[in-house]
């Protein structure tokens, strides 16, 4: 079916994104217990940088990219023809105000703007709550993300096994209430299982999120305008999502990093009561067949 091969996408995108920092943490981790046993064994020069788990982790992300390479390499598919647009800056303002005008695209759109420039910007703290709250090293900080991918997992599994659209419009609901609430219990957390628990949380509601905007702009967006619709999809996460990692990163800095996560979780739960005044937008909307 159309859907669960959109569920599918969506999910070894986001899933990426979210067990890559989990990966690396155990990596950094075990490097350095493995180097730290060889320099304490005298088998290797005591001048090694102690950033070399780091080092090692970037030198294997790089190597990563080949097999991106290869696999392109082996695509073979034809291109859809398009009607030519006059150019770009036009073809963008055309599919931006089609996109606005379009209530179920601009609902799933703003909400995914609104949450991602504010909540899903938190994970950018889990280094500094690892260290500075929690008292941990990189082992509990690959804890942490590893629980992130766990409830990412589950997420997408429960996307990639849905058969209709009906009701798809309570996953905003639940998306933004999950991240709230563990943001909320993130920010109060001195424990590492409790924080792990609320980054469970976390996983659950970024996937549902990602993967039911993903899937939903694809099937319900006029085919002229997808490749437009989802630019702007990707745009958000690409784009928006940084500078909101900035604003979390400032607030951090001059109010503390409970604080800041908790302002998170407000927002959280701020963008949840304007989706409920505006899921009608996608709840009265007429879906196509998926299959």
């Amino acid at each position: 079916p159309l859907r669960t091969a959109l569920a599918l996408t969506s999910m070894i995108f986001n899933l990426g994104r979210l067990v890559g920092p989990a990966i690396g943490g155990f990596a950094i981790s075990l490097i350095k217990d493995n180097w730290g046993s060889a320099l304490s064994q005298g088998t290797l020069p005591s001048d090694v940088p102690s950033h070399i788990g780091e080092s090692f982790c970037f030198f294997l992300n790089s190597l990563s990219y080949f097999a991106a390479v290869i696999a392109l390499h082996l695509m073979d598919f034809v291109l859809p023809v398009y009607e030519r647009g006059k150019n770009a800056a036009h073809d963008f303002w055309e599919g931006l105000k089609t996109a606005w005008t379009f209530p179920p695209v601009r609902v799933v759109l703003l909400t995914l703007a609104m949450l991602g420039s504010t909540a899903i910007t938190a994970n950018t703290l889990t280094p500094a709550i690892a260290r500075d709250i929690l008292h941990g090293d990189s082992r509990f900080l690959g804890m942490l993300q590893s629980s992130l991918a766990l409830g990412a997992i589950l997420s997408a599994g429960y996307m990639a096994s849905r058969a209709t659209l009906k009701y798809f419009n309570y996953h905003f609901i639940v998306a933004t209430l999950s991240c709230g609430t563990a943001l909320m219990i993130y920010s109060y957390s001195s424990s590492l299982k409790l924080s792990c628990f609320a980054m469970f949380l976390m996983g659950l509601g970024q996937i549902l999120l990602f993967s039911s905007t993903n899937t939903l702009i694809q099937l319900i967006a006029p085919h002229k305008y997808r490749d437009r619709f989802i630019s702007f999809y990707a745009g958000i996460l690409l784009g928006l999502v940084p500078l909101g990692c900035q604003f979390t990163g400032f607030l951090a800095d001059h109010i503390g990093l409970r604080e800041a996560v908790r302002v998170c979780g407000v927002c959280s739960f701020l963008v949840m009561i304007w989706y409920l005044f505006n899921r009608h937008h996608i709840r009265d909307h007429e879906y196509p067949a998926t299959e």
